[in-house]
Order: structure tokens, then C-alpha cells, then sequence
């Protein structure tokens, strides 16, 4: 397999001595349980990252220009033990040199080797983990390293922090419900807002007629007086209709 380079980034922003951010690929894949292929997403990842804008339409800029150098796909050990101490070796040895990392698996139980070298450097870390499952078996078919047991362990070394699918699903269901809720209560609001409405006209219409009543009493009034002040100057002069 010939060299993959993140982004397809130039040669002069790809290089290890000028690059700020590091790439490690980890091909690992030693407990998966339900389907193979972990061990093909580096790979996949990189060659995917070739038909992504280099441009950040959200900063502004092109931020590969601080320098991402994606280092060689990592030999696999398969004594899961001994890997994750390498994992942690091979991470530390770019810390030491003021480097970002990001790893690409692999199954996720190499999370355990970076968390305990980057422990060394920031003793408070904590770990955020967005899952599908918790993943906090101390053994899963007599391997206390398998993925479904790395939080376990992680969790051992720093605090963990965690939003896994079920989370997202009682959060789904309880933002539904404030949905559903919202609604019923937008239609209650609607019909007591035609409600007012009604009684706003009713009452308008109330007013406007008694306005027309009082009008037409008054018009009816002035004539009438206005028939007296005839009928009186009519006397006055002694004179007869």
C-alpha cells in the first residue's frame, strides 16, 4: 500500500518537523464480537479525507497550514497487553515532541494506551466517550482488554464522562415528549387566543352598535327638538301651519 497523506495535504505542510497536528493510524482489531473490519478504517478514513475541502468555510482559513503529518500505520502485536503498552509508548514519543495527536482505529480498545500517555503529561485529564455502550465490563470472554471492557480501565486512570446510546435515547424520548408537549400546549394557546378573539369582536361589535344606537337616538332627538323650536317660533308669530 503506497503512502496516504491526510487530505492529500501538500508535501510542504505534511512533513513531521513542520507539521503541529499528528495522524497515527492503528490497524488493530483483536476482540471485536459482532462484525469484523475495524482494522480497515484507517485506511478507509485517509483515503476518504482526500475529498475533503482543505478550506474551513467556518474559520475562515486553511487550517491544514499549521501542519498535518500522518505518521506510518502502526505494526500490530497481537498480545493485547503488550500492544496497548506500545500504543502508549508510540503516543508519549509524540507528546514528547509538542505534537497533537489523533489516532484513528481500529477498535476502540486502544483508547486505553493514549489515555495513559497523555495522563503523563496532563495528570486532570478526563475522558469524554460517546458510545453506543459503555463499554465497562471488567472482562468480556476472559480478556479484561477487550473493547467491551475499556472504559473499565480508563476509568481506572481518569475521570470518565459518558453519552452513550441510551442516553441519546431517553434524551431522544424526553425531547419528544417536550415536543408532544409543546404542541398540545400551542393548540390550547391557539384556541384560547381565538377565544379572545371572538370575545374581542363581540365586544367591539357591542360597542359599535351601541355607538350606531346612540347616534341614531341623538339624530332622532335633535329633529324632535328641532320640531319643538319650529312649532314655538310658529306660535310666537302667530301663525298656523
Amino acid at each position: 500500500m503506497s503512502k496516504l497523506v491526510f487530505g492529500d495535504i501538500p508535501e510542504e505542510y505534511s512533513t513531521y518537523q513542520h507539521s503541529r497536528v499528528l495522524i497515527l493510524p492503528i490497524p488493530y482489531e483483536h476482540s471485536t464480537t459482532y462484525l469484523k473490519g475495524t482494522a480497515r478504517g484507517p485506511e478507509a478514513i485517509l483515503k476518504a479525507s482526500y475529498e475533503i475541502e482543505l478550506f474551513d468555510e467556518q474559520l475562515k482559513q486553511e487550517t491544514f497550514r499549521i501542519g498535518i503529518h500522518t505518521l506510518p500505520f502502526m505494526t500490530i502485536n497481537s498480545h493485547s497487553e503488550e500492544f496497548l503498552n506500545q500504543v502508549e509508548t508510540e503516543v508519549l514519543s509524540h507528546l514528547n515532541h509538542n505534537k497533537i495527536l489523533a489516532i484513528l482505529g481500529g477498535e476502540h480498545s486502544i483508547t486505553l494506551g493514549a489515555v495513559k500517555a497523555v495522563r503523563k503529561f496532563f495528570p486532570n485529564i478526563g475522558v469524554l466517550q460517546i458510545d453506543a455502550h459503555a463499554d465497562l465490563r471488567d472482562s468480556y470472554q476472559n480478556d479484561p482488554y477487550s473493547h467491551a471492557c475499556v472504559m473499565r480501565r480508563v476509568l481506572s486512570q481518569v475521570p470518565l464522562y459518558q453519552i452513550y446510546r441510551s442516553y441519546i435515547n431517553k434524551l431522544d424520548m424526553d425531547l419528544e415528549k417536550a415536543h408532544r408537549r409543546l404542541k398540545e400546549l400551542g393548540k390550547q394557546v391557539k384556541a384560547k387566543e381565538n377565544v379572545l378573539k371572538e370575545e374581542t369582536i363581540r365586544k367591539k361589535t357591542l360597542e359599535n352598535l351601541k355607538d350606531l344606537q346612540f347616534d341614531r337616538f341623538m339624530q332622532q332627538l335633535n329633529k324632535e327638538e328641532q320640531k319643538e323650536m319650529d312649532e314655538v317660533v310658529i306660535l310666537r308669530r302667530g301663525g298656523s301651519r
